[in-house]
């Protein structure tokens, strides 16, 4: 499949190129026929089984995709000539000639070429990407060098499929879906032990931070991931991914450590006797019915019972 909008397109030619986009990818763009430059873009196709490669390229526009959440397709981009700056989400990073860049289809996101370009991109379903490296997505929307290891080994290959996709029968096609996905695999390997110290560094750096800001707070009914993200400064999303292999999502980590102070002062019995309500609205809870419950849950018995047979505590 091949096709253009040249430097003055027709009427017409926008709607007619998204509908091609759409059939080729199985995903709806946008795309800017308004820039400095009017765009010349250039569409060449090869479908598989398991794989769609293309190859796009023109001059100077923009691109971009809402998000579409049942949407299970990655799509590899290979940056072979000029810059482009994507955008996903809250994530943003510069692909210069030779990068690589894992993109999300169901998430929201903007491709921004400044001059003249050409790109390479494989389609392939997030499961398959999953089988050979499952965390692949913490190395999504980031420009992966191409210039030597086993990213320079995909690169020529994935360059070579662009080359000769037409001469490629339907028979082989799974075979080298299979020997690509497999090369990926290995490039998201290396990658990841590269960087992987550095992103531990300040995944644990941003948790401390995060720590530090509910224990000031931990009385504060109104602490929440909005609240905690904001003091923080940084996104939602990225506050409730770092928590994400944790034993305790974040609010719940931060209900087990009211639940916890609540329990030191019933069991303790030192200083003046509040009302159980009281100590439980002190330490953040506004639902005493709702705190109740979440106390038997963690402790196995009720607050009034924990009063009047004090243990130690936790």
């Amino acid at each position: 499949m091949s096709l253009s909008i040249g430097a003055r397109p027709p009427a017409g030619a926008g709607e007619r190129w998204r509908g091609e986009w759409q059939a080729a990818f199985g995903f709806a763009c946008h795309i800017d026929l308004h820039a400095p430059h009017a765009p010349q873009l250039r569409l060449v196709g090869s479908g598989g089984a398991v794989r769609t490669l293309f190859e796009i390229g023109g001059g100077a526009c923009r691109l971009g995709r809402d998000a579409d959440p049942q949407r299970d397709k990655v799509l590899v981009v290979a940056q072979l000539e000029g810059e482009c700056h994507y955008r996903e989400g809250d994530a943003a990073t510069k692909l210069a000639p030779g990068s690589l860049c894992l993109c999300r289809a169901r998430r929201a996101a903007e491709f921004a070429w400044s001059e003249d370009f050409r790109a390479g991109v494989l389609v392939i379903p997030e499961s398959r990407l999953s089988a050979v490296r499952s965390d692949w997505a913490r190395l999504a929307a980031t420009a992966i060098a191409s210039d030597d290891g086993p990213a320079a080994v995909f690169a020529a290959a994935f360059t070579s499929a662009l080359t000769h996709h037409a001469s490629i029968s339907a028979g082989v096609r799974p075979v080298l879906d299979d020997a690509l996905i497999a090369l990926l695999g290995a490039v998201l390997q290396q990658s990841d032990d590269g960087k992987g110290d550095e992103v531990s560094r300040l995944e644990a750096y941003h948790k401390a931070k995060i720590h530090r800001f509910i224990s000031a707070e931990l009385r504060n009914p109104d602490l929440d991931i909005p609240l905690i993200a904001a003091a923080v400064g940084l996104s939602q999303r990225y506050v409730h991914r770092l928590f994400a292999g944790e034993p305790l999502r974040l609010m719940q980590l931060v209900w087990a450590q009211r639940l916890d102070n609540c329990y030191r002062e019933l069991a303790s019995g030192d200083g003046p006797q509040r009302h159980v309500s009281e100590i439980a609205f002190a330490w953040g809870f506004n639902d005493p019915a709702h705190f109740s419950r979440s106390f038997r849950k963690r402790f196995g018995t009720s607050p009034s019972k924990l009063r009047h047979s004090p243990r130690s505590a936790p």
